[in-house]
C-alpha cells in the first residue's frame, strides 16, 4: 500500500495541470517547457495556485518539491507530445475541464484565487473553438 496516495495523485495532477495546457498552447514537446523562463514562470504560478487549492482541501503536499517534480517530469517526458497538444492538433476536445477546471472549481469552493488556472482554461477553450491546428514547433 502506498502511504498518502491522495497527496501523491494531487502532486501529479498539479504538475500535469501546468505541463499539458502550456505544451498545448505553445505547441511544444514537454521538454521544451523548461527551456524558456516565461514557460517555467507560468508553470510555477499554476503549481502554486494548485498547491493552495489542495491545502484548502486539507491535503499536505509539503513533503514534495513540486517544482522539482515539474522539471523531472518535463525531462523524463522531454520527447512526449502531451495529450492536450495532441487533442488540439487533431481538433478534439481536451481534458482541460477535468484537469484545470476541477482545480478552479475546488478553488472557488474554498475561496482560493485561481486566476492563472482560469486564464489557461479560457485560452485552451478558445484554441478548441477556433482550432489550434498547425504543426508542432521545433
Amino acid at each position: 500500500m502506498v502511504p498518502r496516495i491522495i497527496e501523491k495523485i494531487w502532486c501529479k495532477v498539479l504538475v500535469y495541470s501546468a505541463i499539458n495546457p502550456l505544451s498545448g498552447l505553445l505547441h511544444v514537446k514537454n521538454g521544451r517547457l523548461v527551456d524558456k523562463m516565461e514557460a517555467v514562470s507560468l508553470a510555477k504560478r499554476l503549481i502554486d495556485e494548485g498547491r493552495q487549492v489542495a491545502e484548502s482541501c486539507g491535503l499536505r503536499l509539503n513533503d514534495t518539491d513540486l517544482y522539482d517534480l515539474f522539471f523531472e517530469t518535463c525531462r523524463a517526458t522531454s520527447e512526449n507530445i502531451s495529450s492536450m497538444l495532441l487533442d488540439l492538433l487533431s481538433s478534439r476536445k481536451t481534458e482541460i475541464d477535468s484537469l484545470n477546471g476541477e482545480i478552479i472549481r475546488l478553488g472557488q469552493d474554498h475561496d482560493v484565487p485561481v486566476a492563472s488556472h482560469l486564464t489557461i482554461l479560457e485560452l485552451i477553450k478558445l484554441s478548441e473553438k477556433w482550432g489550434a491546428g498547425g504543426q508542432l514547433a521545433d
